[in-house]
């Protein structure tokens, strides 16, 4: 059975497909093989005491009947040295025979693999005389009634032959016990016990017996994947099978032999195996063993990269199978199926499949293959990007796997949680799950395994630059390779190497190491490697400063690159490649080279599979944009020369713009608003198989299969590829605001200026830099730019600033009020400082020039966490915040706002009622909740209910506990919510206003598709943020119902993408609403971004925790300058509402009226 497990490649963790596609198949045809023809021995239980004891007096057949559970005792007298051959009949019940010697030890065991019709041949020989004991036991405890027929075929004395044929049938039978423990020592001790009986068969001139042992000698060569000593071994069997002409020996030995050819890539000696064997058994109407090779020859032509013909065979196997009712072998032609689907990139198919056959596993009570399939379904689940659902999986196979006692299985699974955790930029939990991994691994003796383990946690420690810890992972797993021979893995192994040193400044060591990859990978033809290791080539030498070397290494790799298709690798290393030229001095090609980089990523960007990997693999090139601004800005000095900073601010735009589509990597799966569900379909399939074949590709071009394999997999990303584009275009017709986050449409400074921008606004524009930072001041008539200090710095200023402003939400351990009341007065007292600190950096005395209204404000990094209405005037000695002048109001990028008016200008927009969400119910335990119920209910209702959503729920919790709090249950309700809702709706008209408290502040209020109608949406509850993994952060509506059970709470990322908004305006009175993940050059995630996408024009967020009753008294101001006779913009109100709450002494912290900040479009 197959696993699916993931593995290591060179710079992060990846998946490989067809790596297992094979594996599934082979090990289940080896074990048919291995107990076909054979006497199995099973363990059973102890002998008991039993009143149907018959004296053994039997020499004529006797019919007995027997039920589940039940056994028959037997008792014969026997003289030492002496022969008993007895023969069980089965008729309808399968059974087992145990045979004691007189003190009660067992003797031998007896099952043929021939289910509940059949023969049970029965022969020992007595070691020393005395009374030997036959148990006839039911082998299934629920088995129905049956029959069996008993007689005493010879009693007599043993002959050398005798001997000879029952030490050849113990040696079989350990050898069998051994091949059952699995590991490398039991399985070459089975093989050198089947190679003994053998040659004790020879003695006993049973050829076939010889045959059949040869056979099993090369299963377990096989097992090892020693395929050169297993096809000699078969091709014994298949002499000797020959020489009887014993056409099923015959077969079994041309399937087993093709199933070698075909794992050393012969594939051509493989398929004329497979055919012969399949043309004898159905010669000899073998149905099941047809079903087997049928795949077997499906599975051929599926690596051919034929898959029409793979499917026909495999749809014959399934049909046979079916005819037949052959349940074992419909649910593995289901398997195979589902992995040709996976293939080609088909994943939807590829489940359903998986989960027919995961019916029939279940069906036949098959835990082990139960277990497998759900893991492979955590695979593809995995492959989807769908990390929650393939998590589940995992654990569901895991918990299998431990109550099977199958530690192999279980090792795959917790390896592969622990790449789940990893994704989700946990290395803590990763650490954990991967250290189970490694102990059972090393216990089971699975060195590759272990060596994959131990890669997973050096990356962890990696990415965390604990580079000691990574090295001595590294450093094992290498050690591990070399003594597997896994060549490729040694290319890894040093390769990780050699980036560590590299970290470490250790440049002489990262060579050597680095170096002697280069030679592994060439040796074994790993073209892809190849390049990836030349690329860290160079970059270790520009890390010395020698950009001549540097150089060298680096057009060698994009060369190369070029030539075997791997875009990724050549946008790295021409970004690499510009920075040498750059410091070459040779500034003009070092444009020229960052262009090609960055029009290369924004192509790859568009097809590789959903994942958060691609998040962080896009965060680690952002230098790729800052390093292309800051080569743009450098000649700047001469503001007539505005060209290039105006070509800066385009391509800091566009990453700005971008970063919604490649932040929400998992969710945008989710989002189908806005687009009919076909188009969702069809765009989310192709996706997934052009990511597929480009890993089918990879893979071709790394093993140097033939040039014609090649060509079909690269005319298939082509047609997949216009397929695409030609969907797209279908798309923007339907959809364009899909279709913008699909590929954003980005606007230049002069499109800004017409299409953006009025004469009572002022755009500031911020791009944090390495060395310089730099803002552009765009109004309606004018651009000027300027140079700022470096991000580090400025970032530093800003976190200093939040801190002291957030001090109030922040507990010290065993605080007393005393000391708490102290360390707020000193913050206080810092507060003026810092502040000016950040207003020098970021503005300056320019600002005095601005006459305009209104700032607005388009930043990055931790920029986004400061409301900039609380920054200072330049230059002023007292407190003088720019809210004091300037509306200010925040946008994700100045490109969003044209598709904000489009919506906002359409037809049919909502009237003017509102809906107030507030003081939702957290816990069952809240007085709210019917008392009496409660008491009533199981108090693990909660519990059960959730396991609808466990996986949702388990990151849900942990993010509630990111907030200090130890569950959902501890959640603390927000009382003043329900007096600032009440507030709200008394300043609306009644008739044109809904509140929704307590339990009716729930999920479904929201995913109502009345939403829509309403003009204002305001949620006022607790905003959850999880800053590892963002498509979990979300805002949490009422937990329970009035009964105290438990009901789903957590509205979601993207189920806030889904919502049918048409609303001017949505405020989130919540805590640290507007707050998400930044990864560099990605921005802050939000929910903002996605109320805005979802149809909101603006949104009103805070930016940290606020006192419940400033803000419920904060709100009311707002919505009294909105809806009042006035009727002030959004903006505007906001402005007033902050400024008077400054006014009043007790509020006048900016920690009170300060967190609120406006996004969206300000008219």
């Amino acid at each position: 059975m197959l696993v699916a497990c993931k593995h290591d490649n060179d710079l992060c963790v990846a998946i490989n497909y067809n790596r297992f596609k094979l594996v599934i198949w082979t090990f289940l045809f080896f074990s048919v093989l291995l107990f076909l023809n054979h006497d199995a021995a099973y363990a059973v239980e102890e002998l008991s005491e039993s009143d149907d004891i018959t004296l053994f007096e039997i020499d004529s057949p006797s019919e007995h009947q027997i039920s589940g559970g039940e056994s028959h005792f037997y008792h014969i007298e026997l003289a030492a040295g002496e022969y008993l051959f007895v023969n069980v009949e089965q008729k309808g019940i399968d059974v087992v025979v145990i045979v004691t010697d007189p003190d009660s030890q067992r003797v031998a065991e007896y099952d043929s693999p021939n289910g509940a019709q059949g023969p049970e041949p029965v022969e020992f020989i007595g070691e020393r005389a005395g009374l030997y004991h036959l148990e006839v036991k039911s082998l299934q405890d629920d088995a129905n009634a049956g029959q069996y027929t008993l007689v005493k075929r010879e009693h007599r004395q043993a002959t050398d032959a005798d001997k000879n044929r029952i030490t050849a049938k113990r040696y079989e039978n350990e050898a069998r016990s051994l091949y059952r423990k699995g590991t490398a020592d039991d399985l070459n001790a089975s093989r050198k016990k089947y190679l003994e009986a053998a040659s004790l068969w020879q003695q006993a001139g049973d050829i076939g017996k010889q045959a059949d042992c040869l056979q099993a000698v090369g299963v377990i060569h096989s097992y090892l994947d020693e395929h050169g000593q297993a096809i000699s071994a078969y091709k014994q069997a298949l002499a000797l099978s020959r020489t009887l002409s014993d056409s099923s020996r015959i077969a079994n030995a041309l399937a087993s032999m093709g199933g070698s050819y075909s794992k050393i890539g012969e594939k051509d000696r493989a398929l004329d195996c497979y055919l012969e064997a399949l043309a004898i058994n159905k010669k000899l109407a073998v149905h099941k063993s047809v079903c087997l090779v049928l795949n077997f020859i499906g599975q051929i032509y599926d690596s051919r990269g034929e898959r029409q013909k793979a499917l026909d065979y495999f749809q014959e196997s399934l049909a046979l199978s079916q005819s037949i009712n052959y349940l074992w072998a419909q649910a593995y032609s289901l398997e195979s199926i589902a992995f040709l689907y996976g293939s080609t990139g088909e994943l939807s198919k590829s489940l359903d499949y998986r989960e027919k056959s995961l019916e029939i596993f279940r069906k036949l009570g098959d835990r082990r293959s139960e277990g497998l399939a759900i893991l492979n379904m955590g695979y593809i689940r995995d492959l989807m990007g769908e990390k929650q659902h393939a998590l589940q999986h995992y654990k569901e196979a895991c918990d299998i796997a431990e109550l099977l006692g199958n530690r192999g299985m279980r090792a795959t699974a917790l390896n592969n949680i622990g790449f789940i955790y990893f994704d989700f930029n946990d290395g803590q939990t990763a650490l954990e799950y991967f250290a189970k991994a490694l102990a059972i691994r090393q216990e089971i003796e699975d060195k590759r395994g272990e060596a994959s383990t131990l890669n997973g946690m050096g990356l962890v420690y990696f990415v965390r630059e604990e580079y000691e810890k990574a090295k001595e992972c590294f450093e094992q797993a290498y050690s591990l390779y070399r003594a597997t021979d896994d060549r490729p893995g040694q290319a890894i192994g040093l390769m990780h190497l050699g980036m560590v040193h590299d970290s470490m400044e250790e440049y002489e060591k990262a060579i050597d190491y680095l170096t002697e990859s280069l030679n592994i990978r060439r040796d074994v033809h790993d073209r892809y490697g190849e390049c990836n290791t030349l690329t860290r080539l160079g970059v270790v030498y520009f890390n010395m400063a020698d950009y001549a070397n540097s150089i060298a290494y680096l057009n060698e790799s994009i060369a190369l690159s070029r030539e075997v298709g791997h875009d990724r690798n050549e946008s790295i290393a021409l970004f690499h490649l510009a920075r040498a030229e750059h410091n070459n001095k040779n500034a003009a090609f070092a444009r020229t080279c960052i262009e090609e980089s960055i029009n290369k990523l924004e192509s790859i960007r568009t097809t590789v599979i959903n994942s958060d990997l691609r998040s962080l693999f896009f965060a680690g090139v952002s230098n790729y944009y800052e390093f292309y601004i800051d080569l743009l800005m450098q000649p700047h000095q001469d503001e007539s020369d505005t060209g290039n900073f105006l070509t800066a601010f385009h391509v800091n735009e566009q990453r700005l713009a971008r970063s919604l589509l490649d932040i929400l990597s998992e969710t945008r799966k989710d989002i189908y608003r806005g687009l009919p569900a076909d188009f969702v379909g069809r765009e989310r399939e192709l996706r997934n198989q052009i990511n597929i074949r480009e890993q089918r590709r990879l893979e071709l071009v790394q093993k140097n299969y033939a040039a014609d394999s090649l060509a079909r997999v690269k005319n298939d990303i082509q047609n997949l590829l216009k397929q695409y584009e030609e969907l797209e275009t279908e798309i923007r017709l339907a959809s364009p605001q899909y279709a913008d986050l699909l590929r954003p449409h980005v606007l230049s400074v002069r499109d800004i200026q017409e299409q953006v921008l009025d004469e009572n606004t002022t755009l500031l524009e911020y791009s944090l830099g390495e060395k310089n930072s730099y803002l552009w001041i765009v109004r309606q008539n004018s651009v000027r730019t300027f140079v700022l200090p470096k991000r580090a710095d400025i970032e530093a200023a800003a976190k200093k600033l939040y801190n002291l402003i957030n001090s109030r939400n922040q507990f010290g351990l065993q605080e007393t009020p005393q000391e708490k009341s102290q360390r707020l007065a000193t913050a206080e007292t810092a507060l003026p400082d810092a502040l000016n600190e950040l207003s020098d950096m970021v503005l300056g005395e320019w600002l005095y020039d601005i006459q305009t209204q209104r700032l607005v404000i388009v930043c990055e990094g931790a920029l986004q966490y400061i409301p900039f209405g609380i920054l200072q005037i330049p230059g002023e000695k007292k407190s003088n915040h720019l809210i004091a002048h300037y509306e200010v109001v925040s946008l994700p990028s100045a490109s969003v706002v044209p598709l904000l008016r489009d919506r906002s200008t359409s037809p049919g927009r909502a009237d003017r009622s509102i809906l107030v969400l507030a003081d939702p119910v957290f816990s069952p335990h809240d007085p709210r909740v019917q008392q009496t119920l409660l008491a009533e209910q199981d108090t693990v209702s909660f519990a059960q209910a959730g396991a609808e959503i466990s996986v949702e729920q388990e990151f849900m919790t942990r993010s509630v506990q990111e907030f200090g709090y130890d569950g959902l249950f501890d959640i603390p309700r927000l009382p003043f919510s329900r007096l600032e809702a009440e507030a709200i709706v008394a300043s609306a008209p009644q008739t044109q206003s809904t509140l929704a408290l307590d339990f009716d502040a729930n999920y479904n209020m929201v995913m109502e598709p009345e939403l829509h109608k309403y003009q204002i949406v305001h949620i006022a509850t607790h905003g959850l943020l999880n800053s590892a993994h963002p498509q979990l952060s979300g805002l949490v509506l009422s937990l329970v119902d009035k009964s105290g059970a438990a009901t789903n709470g957590f509205l979601r990322l993207h189920d806030i993408f889904n919502l049918d908004l048409d609303a001017d305006l949505v405020v989130l009175s919540a805590c640290q609403t507007a707050l998400g993940k930044e990864i560099r050059g990605e921005g802050l995630i939000g929910l903002t971004r996605g109320f805005m996408y979802a149809g909101a024009s603006r949104v009103v967020a805070s930016l940290w925790k606020v006192d419940d009753e400033a803000t419920a008294e904060l709100m009311r101001r707002f919505y009294g300058f909105m809806l009042s006779e006035e009727q002030l913009s959004p903006a505007a109100a906001l402005r007033q509402a902050q400024l008077s709450i400054l006014q009043e002494k007790r509020w006048n912290s900016p920690y009170y009226w300060a967190a609120f900040v406006m996004q969206g479009d300000w008219q």
